[in-house]
């Protein structure tokens, strides 16, 4: 596997990044742990998420539960990581409709830096 540094954090990151949007509806919340586990015996250690990744229900699909009872992804994905946490990055974001920025004191979401870095915005409402 190939990594890249993040930024200017020092932190290595996998060049390959593990999204989790379909968790819950392919693979299969019980599948999604073998996923995980094959994705870090690859070397891979970059997982991106989000809190309204795999439980909405523009994420139904035949042979998988409704939206209503699924978990929504970044749970998923932190039950496939138990006790391997220290070993990933997790990118997540959060979306519309849900706490506002306000509500998680120092929430940033990153934004291009014309010289190609990124870097935190700034908190907005």
């Amino acid at each position: 596997m190939e990594y890249s540094l993040l930024g200017a954090t020092g932190v290595l990151v996998s060049k390959v990044c593990l999204g989790t949007a379909t968790f819950g509806v392919a693979p299969l919340e019980q599948d999604a742990g073998r996923v995980v586990s094959a994705a870090l015996d690859l070397g891979i250690n970059f997982f991106d998420t989000a809190n309204v990744y795999g439980h909405m229900p523009t994420f139904d699909r035949q042979g998988a539960p409704p939206a209503g009872q699924r978990d929504p992804a970044e749970r998923i994905l932190g039950r496939a990581l138990a006790g391997r946490r220290d070993d990933v990055v997790i990118a997540n974001q959060v979306a519309r409709g849900h706490r506002s920025r306000r509500e998680r004191p120092g929430a940033v979401s990153p934004t291009h830096h014309p010289t190609g870095r990124e870097q935190p915005a700034q908190a907005r409402d």
